[in-house]
């Protein structure tokens, strides 16, 4: 039963299977890897939510089109994946180009774009990401 009310077409439905609490960890899962709207929030409230699911919703920010705070602090983490970062190298926020820039997860061509940013942080930053991953290489 819970299996069809988790893809309802009313939040509030999706919601209510999100909040309950002998909703499996399976279900709870299936909710916030379709997520439409933002029931991830609701999800993570509920006991049976566990690291997995929360990893899942943690690396979804990094998915946005907007930049938030939230975004940020997915580029300044592991957690955030390779075109996800190279995606958003580009973004508004001069705080996720230099996240963006010191993640050792960038790509490098990327991180030659960011060596050209107009913020003197950024560009900074990139350069020394860059420096420091030839430098290993030549060990």
């Amino acid at each position: 039963m819970l299996e069809r009310l988790a893809i309802d077409k009313e939040y509030l439905v999706r919601q209510s299977v999100a909040e309950n609490i002998k909703t499996p960890v399976t279900i709870l899962e299936q909710l916030v890897r379709n997520e439409i709207d933002n029931i991830g929030a609701t999800v993570v409230k509920n006991p049976q939510c566990n690291f997995q699911i929360k990893e899942i919703i943690f690396k979804s920010f990094g998915k946005s089109q907007q930049p938030s705070l939230s975004r940020l602090a997915v580029f300044l983490t592991d957690y955030a994946e390779s075109e996800d970062l190279a995606a958003n190298y580009n973004s508004t926020s001069w705080l996720e180009r230099y996240a963006i820039s010191q993640n050792s997860q960038t790509p490098d061509d990327t991180l030659k774009l960011l060596a050209k940013d107009c913020n003197q942080i950024v560009r900074a930053t990139a350069k020394e990401s860059l420096k420091k991953r030839q430098s290993l290489l030549n060990k």
